[in-house]
């Protein structure tokens, strides 16, 4: 049984008092159960201003600083615990959408039957294959806390060079 249910032999009046305080949190205080209690008596003409000392000997015998204590940490690694499977699931569909990227740039660069094309028409063609590509490969070894940056400005030129001579030796 955890903490915060209700004790064994625990009177249902104490327990219901107890829950009031569980549930306000952190700032919690004897006095503000009180006096959420005490509003809807003045309403009906009764009223005192300050919780008794049965109050105070309840919440001592029934340890409500102490449930409400485990009831806080609890509620803690619940939050913890949900925000990991979260952000574990939220990784999951990135990673499966940067190997959807690297796949279709692949599928472009594989299908791509340049000699069908226009020069333009295959440099843009085997551009954006190279684009999702890399992008995909990116978006992989960002999620993986690898860099990313994994060429060098000269680098895009030689591979349009590349792309240039090999569009030129399927029109030569």
């Amino acid at each position: 049984m955890d903490a915060w249910e209700r004790q064994d032999k625990e009177p249902n009046l104490w327990y219901d008092r107890f829950e009031r305080f569980r549930l306000l949190g952190v700032g919690r205080s004897i006095e503000e159960v009180f006096r959420g209690e005490s509003t809807a008596k003045v309403s009906k003409g009764q009223h005192t201003r300050r919780p008794s000392r049965y109050w105070y000997a309840a919440a001592r015998t029934w340890r409500w600083t102490e449930r409400a204590e485990a009831w806080d940490a609890g509620e803690r690694e619940r939050i913890r615990r949900a925000e990991a499977n979260r952000s574990f699931y939220a990784r999951q569909v990135r990673l499966r959408r940067a190997a959807k990227m690297q796949q279709d740039g692949e599928t472009i660069h594989r299908s791509a039957k340049i000699d069908a094309l226009t020069p333009a028409a295959a440099r843009e063609l085997l551009s954006a294959g190279r684009g999702l590509l890399v992008e995909g490969m990116k978006a992989e070894r960002l999620e993986y806390g690898e860099a990313t940056v994994i060429t060098q400005d000269t680098d895009k030129l030689k591979v349009s060079q590349k792309v240039d001579e090999a569009i030129a030796k399927v029109y030569a």
